[in-house]
């Protein structure tokens, strides 16, 4: 007879790396002192992740077990995204506190959309005097200067921070503040969303002595430097940046950082040629060794290219660094646009321009497997170089415009595939129906569809079968749908499945036969007018409401 306490604890550590901790702490949990110390040794490297989880789940937990084992919680995320909405304001409500994880050092709080939690967790802040991680992500409140300075003074009683990453926006009318004293601890720090000028970008810096990488956004269309100074030298080594300014302004920017060894830079709108480069890293950053970039612009004639090519054809680039450089450009408007981008092309997002061209510095093959989300409005897929390229990682993809020539001329296999956006500006025919089957039938790991249309009679097609789709989002325009959409979703096979539903719909009374009938369904985002009050009156008190941006955000179970 086997019994499972015989197996080893370090068999049973291994079994736990393939359970979530959720399920993990759920499941073994006081089910003898050996377990306990067994959790206990797991929860000191791995996440406590609630971004994921029930309602059911997330409730017993914070009731019946997190009391428990606050002071073993090393690593501790939470959410409001689609998946667990209001998740915060509950964890607070059961009058839990940072100050009960004693030994946190890793917390990353994912998508808020309340003042008031977001309050909570600023507040508490300075409780977590081991923190060494801080990951705020993903925040749909636009913050002033007041928020801004109130966030910096909390973080800067963070003496053991290392890593802080501020996933957030501003007011683009407010002024981008900056710490009055030295945080000397923070190593690697992320502000992609904070838009700042050269200038206070460097005084910024100024505060943060032993900062090692900086990802930031600069937008700076000032043409006064002469105020800036550029005395002061800064340890970074590793530099991501989004840019949006003239070439002199990046390079009184860039020339702040000799000692840099990877850059990474992003303009939208504009483009600096190689002799420009070559000429800034020659001066100013002799120490770089990688160099990846991504410039968008027009050029109204096409024989620039050739030249824009030929700027990053000299030694400097083939031989001494061996920096390749590709352009991509679509022939079918007056004023083409034109992305240039060093080999091999490292960046997440890709868009497939129509009737798209491309050169390049070299001849060799390189793949564009670090591309995992791909826009696509051409109809003439099948004619690219592009589809000769390695696309096998795509996770998310956006098709609009001539759907039945794209969905038929896919060469490439996203057997990655997780999201799918569809949008479709005509009425569905029979035939794109088909195809579009056809092709969902080819993704064997899609989770997520989102359906958009801006014709008043495409609903969204319920003879639509997919096995793995426990996501689907109706919105993508200001289509409300009617009580026998409802009931078709309802009977559909995707419906019966869904998890997570975005709907916008007609009449009241729908949200309840959605709930009632759609037995898997966790969460429902719905958008339908003088709604909330209604909600509160009419579901079980067990569903969490909260709205938002005129959706209502019901966590079910």
């Amino acid at each position: 007879m086997f019994y499972l306490e015989f197996l080893s604890n370090e068999l049973f550590l291994e079994l736990f790396e393939y359970l979530s901790s959720i399920d993990l702490v759920q499941s073994f949990f006081n089910i003898n002192h050996r377990f306990n110390n067994l959790i206990y040794i797991h929860l000191q490297t791995h996440y406590l992740d609630f971004q994921s989880c029930t309602k059911t789940q997330f409730d017993f937990l914070c009731q019946q077990i997190l009391p428990s084992i606050t002071n073993h919680v090393v690593s501790l995320r939470l959410s409001d995204d689609d998946n667990t909405p209001e998740q915060i304001a509950r964890f607070f409500s059961y009058n839990l506190s940072f100050s009960h994880f004693t030994h946190l050092k890793s917390l990353s709080i994912h998508q808020i959309y309340s003042f008031d939690s977001l309050q909570s967790i600023i507040n508490q802040l300075p409780q977590l005097i081991h923190l060494t991680y801080l990951n705020l992500t993903r925040y749909y409140i636009i913050f002033n200067e007041i928020y801004d300075i109130h966030i910096i003074d909390r973080i800067r009683t963070l003496s053991k921070l290392t890593h802080c990453n501020l996933d957030i926006t501003r007011d683009s009318d407010c002024c981008f503040c900056t710490p009055s004293i030295q945080t000397a601890s923070i190593q690697y720090l992320s502000i992609p969303y904070l838009e700042c000028t050269v200038q206070q970008l460097i005084q910024f810096l100024h505060h943060l002595r032993h900062l090692y990488f900086l990802n930031a956004h600069v937008y700076d269309r000032s043409n006064d430097f002469e105020s800036i100074s550029t005395r002061k030298y800064f340890s970074i080594k590793i530099l991501h940046l989004q840019f949006d300014g003239s070439f002199e302004s990046l390079k009184i920017l860039l020339q702040t950082f000799p000692n840099l060894s990877k850059l990474r830079i992003v303009i939208k709108s504009g483009f600096f040629n190689g002799y420009q480069w070559q000429n800034l890293i020659e001066t100013y950053l002799s120490n770089l060794i990688i160099l990846q970039f991504k410039m968008s612009c027009s050029f109204p004639y096409e024989h620039q290219l050739n030249e824009i090519l030929e700027s990053f054809s000299s030694s400097f680039w083939i031989e001494q660094h061996q920096w390749f450089v590709q352009c991509y450009w679509s022939q079918s408007n007056i004023f083409p646009l034109i992305h240039i981008y060093t080999l091999p092309y490292i960046f997440e997002d890709f868009t497939y321009l129509e009737t798209n061209q491309t050169n390049s510095t070299t001849t060799k093959f390189y793949s564009f497997d670090h591309v995992k989300n791909l826009y696509s409005t051409s109809i003439s897929f099948t004619n690219s170089s592009i589809t000769d390229r390695n696309l096998s990682k795509i996770r998310y993809l956006y098709l609009t415009s001539h759907l039945d020539d794209l969905l038929n001329s896919f060469q490439i296999q996203f057997t990655r595939l997780e999201i799918l956006k569809l949008v479709f500006f005509d009425q569905i025919a029979d035939q794109t129906l088909r195809n579009l089957q056809d092709f969902l039938s080819q993704l064997p790991r899609l989770h997520t569809l989102i359906y958009s249309t801006w014709s008043k009679d495409n609903r969204f097609p319920s003879s639509l079968i997919h096995p793995s789709i426990r996501q689907l989002d109706l919105r993508g325009s200001m289509i409300f749908y009617t009580s026998q959409d409802c009931q078709n979703l309802i009977q559909s096979s995707i419906g019966q499945q869904c998890q997570i539903l975005f709907i916008n719909i007609q009449e009241q009374i729908d949200i309840i036969h959605l709930l009632n009938h759609l037995e898997h369904l966790r969460v429902l985002i719905v958008k339908c007018y003088s709604l909330t009050n209604w909600l509160e009156q009419n579901l079980p008190t067990t569903c969490t409401i909260s709205n938002s941006n005129q959706e209502i955000r019901i966590w079910i179970r």
